[in-house]
């Protein structure tokens, strides 16, 4: 495993089964919040099943979260980390999605920018 850039720019996609991978990205966002360093990662958390069948339980509005993860995803609030829900998506699937996405805006387009902000 090799080190994150400290500038890095990360998309991490996880099942929410994944509690470990979910609190470690929490956690990284607080230390590095803490340190006063620049946090520009994202998680990306699946609900689906890999077989294409959807969520696990249909029922389940958080999509297997377990309350505790939730609750510390809600309390960090909107100025918190970037924490996307992708229901009825397996990790496999989400990651195909985005990888086969076009994007419509590239942040870098000055005269784009430009006009997007008047």
């Amino acid at each position: 495993m090799q080190r994150q850039d400290e500038n890095a720019r990360t998309l991490f996609i996880c099942h929410a089964t994944r509690d470990d991978v979910i609190l470690g990205f929490l956690g990284e966002y607080r230390r590095r919040t803490r340190r006063g360093m620049p946090f520009q990662s994202a998680l990306v958390v699946c609900t689906g099943g890999d077989d294409g069948m959807g969520d696990f339980d249909d029922d389940d509005m958080d999509g297997g979260l377990c309350s505790e993860v939730c609750e510390m995803i809600e309390d960090a609030g909107p100025s918190g980390p970037p924490v996307l829900i992708a229901s009825g998506y397996s990790p496999a699937e989400a990651a195909k999605e985005i990888r086969t996405m076009t994007p419509k805006f590239n942040a870098n387009d000055e005269r784009r920018v430009t006009r997007a902000t008047e």
